[in-house]
């Protein structure tokens, strides 16, 4: 299968006439005068187009030595189509690529050693309900990224899949998104492991256990009350707080935990002392 390439051919489409009354080709009739059917540009352009793209959602680059590659095509997009319970391949990469539509249906597996990238074909090729299965088997960051046309539901253009993780992704393309809909990978984006990585931060657990942590100093009387960045929904259940040390000179007195409250916790100096910095955690639920 190739386009066109005689000497008059354009290296554009033509805009194609306005619609008519769509019917069926004839051969003529001269005893009643009925012309025959001439076979214009546009419908030869259209059924050309309506072939390649057969071959570009295949991943099958056209040749006009081969005669079988429409057949090829079909064959390699609907070879799944009849099985149910299991993946219709295995797709391996060790460094970045470019998704195709061949691999729908598969697991697309990357095992390199250093940071790589897959970026997923653009949804027009694409058919609703398509799914890719990502995995990372190696040992470096997989990113996982969207045409420039598209989007992961929640407007995210790429997703990072760490090693030993793994990411479902559903084409959803009557809004143009891709659906990140279950693995490992997906969990980063689950209410139920919220977290804020700073210095003064927490991390929630689905069990409803809430761990928090942060860096203060004590001030007058060698108090110190630690507001925490996630307010407890029920009780504050535990928590220590342990000397910042000045270089490799060991802390002059311990730390003691008072008070907690859903929303705080008293921290005091042994010896008293305003300025005593300290880090502190937290948990609870």
């Amino acid at each position: 299968m190739f386009a066109t390439d005689q000497a008059t051919a354009v290296s554009a489409i033509p805009t194609p006439a306005p619609a008519g009354t769509p019917g069926f080709f004839t051969g003529g009739n001269p005893a009643t005068g009925l012309p025959a059917t001439i076979v214009d540009a546009d419908w030869l352009n259209m059924i050309q187009q309506e072939l390649l793209n057969i071959l570009a959602a295949a991943g099958i680059t056209p040749s006009k030595t081969a005669y079988n590659q429409v057949l090829s095509s079909l064959q390699s997009l609907f070879a799944g189509a009849a099985t149910t319970g299991s993946f219709k391949g295995v797709y391996s990469f060790a460094s970045s690529a470019a998704l195709t539509p061949a691999m729908i249906g598969s697991v697309v597996d990357f095992y390199g050693g250093s940071a790589a990238t897959f970026q997923l074909p653009e949804q027009i090729l694409l058919l609703k309900g398509d799914l890719f299965m990502i995995a990372n088997s190696g040992s470096a960051v997989l990113t996982v990224t969207c045409p420039a046309d598209d989007s992961f539901a929640g407007g995210m253009s790429s997703i990072a899949v760490q090693p030993n993780e793994s990411l479902a992704i559903v084409v959803s393309n009557a809004t143009g998104q891709f659906i990140p809909a279950w693995g490992s990978a997906t969990l980063q984006f689950s209410p139920s492991f919220l977290a804020s990585l700073a210095t003064n931060g927490y991390q929630q657990l689905p069990g409803g256990q809430i761990r928090q942590w942060g860096f203060a100093s004590t001030s007058s009387g060698g108090l110190a009350t630690v507001t925490f960045p996630k307010p407890f929904p029920n009780a504050c259940l535990n928590a220590h707080a342990t000397n910042s040390m000045s270089g490799a000179t060991p802390p002059s007195t311990f730390m003691g935990v008072g008070t907690l409250t859903k929303t705080t916790m008293l921290v005091g100096a042994g010896n008293g002392a305003s300025g005593v910095a300290f880090y502190w955690e937290a948990t609870g639920n």
